[in-house]
C-alpha cells in the first residue's frame, strides 16, 4: 500500500499478520508494518564502479546519478559538465558495463548495490 508524502515518492507499507508468534488473539503483537522507502537505495560507490568497470572517476559520478534516476541532461548539469560531455561519457560507460540503455545500466548498478 503506497503511503504518500511530500517529498519523494510514497513509501511503501506491507502489513503483516504474526500468526505463528503468538497464538492468543489477546496478545499485544498481532501484525507488523513494514515500510520500504524506494528512494533510500543507495547507488553503489563510486569506487566500486571503478574497480568493477574500470571506470574513470568522471563516468563513475554520471553512473551514480543515472542509478538515482537523473537523466543524463540533469546529471550533467549537477556535475558541472556539458550535456555533450554527458551524453560522451555515458556511452563510454554503457561500454565498459557492456549495456546498451539506460535501464539497462540502472538494472545492472542495482544488482551491485543490493549486494553491499
Amino acid at each position: 500500500m503506497p503511503l504518500p508524502r511530500l517529498q519523494g515518492r510514497p513509501l511503501l507499507a506491507y502489513p503483516l499478520r504474526l500468526p505463528k508468534v503468538s497464538y492468543n488473539a489477546l496478545a499485544p503483537c498481532q501484525a507488523i508494518v513494514i515500510l520500504i522507502d524506494p528512494d533510500a537505495r543507495p547507488p553503489p560507490a563510486e569506487a566500486v564502479l571503478q574497480s568493477c568497470f574500470r571506470l574513470t572517476a568522471s563516468e563513475a559520478r554520471l553512473a551514480r546519478k543515472i542509478c538515482s534516476g537523473h537523466g543524463v541532461e540533469a546529471a550533467a548539469d549537477e556535475l558541472g559538465v556539458s550535456y555533450e560531455t554527458g551524453r560522451n561519457q555515458l556511452k563510454s560507460v554503457f561500454a565498459k558495463t557492456q549495456t546498451h540503455r539506460q535501464s539497462e545500466l540502472v538494472a545492472l548498478l542495482t544488482r551491485l548495490s543490493n549486494g553491499r
